[in-house]
């Protein structure tokens, strides 16, 4: 059996205290508690942009509405040799390779109702 010592006391209190604030922290980003900080009447967000938001990178030009998963998940077995793929496709024939359009995330558009 393992006799306890005094560092092995320390490092189960310094692993505790580093547990409860990771759960404090947790608990405060679940609740919405952390970001609510900032001083009032100022923001960081940009006019027109919702609060929180991330700006990310700009759309590209190829760049395609995002359609539904059911029109661009496949879902059945490729047939062919793994080895002759991986033969097919050298260096220079993925430096030459036409990226496909990148999806983008786009608000649906509500239905007219006639």
């Amino acid at each position: 059996m393992i006799k306890p010592t005094r560092k092995m006391w320390i490092s189960a209190g310094v692993a505790g205290v580093i547990l409860a604030g990771g759960i404090s922290v947790a608990a405060a980003a679940a609740s919405g508690g952390l970001g609510a900080g900032s001083p009032s009447g100022t923001s960081t967000d940009a006019p027109g942009e919702a609060p929180g938001q991330i700006p990310g990178p700009a759309i590209p030009q190829n760049a395609e509405p995002t359609r539904s998963p059911e029109k661009f998940v496949v879902r059945e077995d490729m047939e062919g040799d793994p080895k002759k793929v991986a033969e097919f496709w050298t260096e220079r024939r993925m430096e030459e390779a036409e990226p496909l359009p990148i999806p983008v995330l786009t608000p649906d558009k509500p239905k007219k109702k006639d």
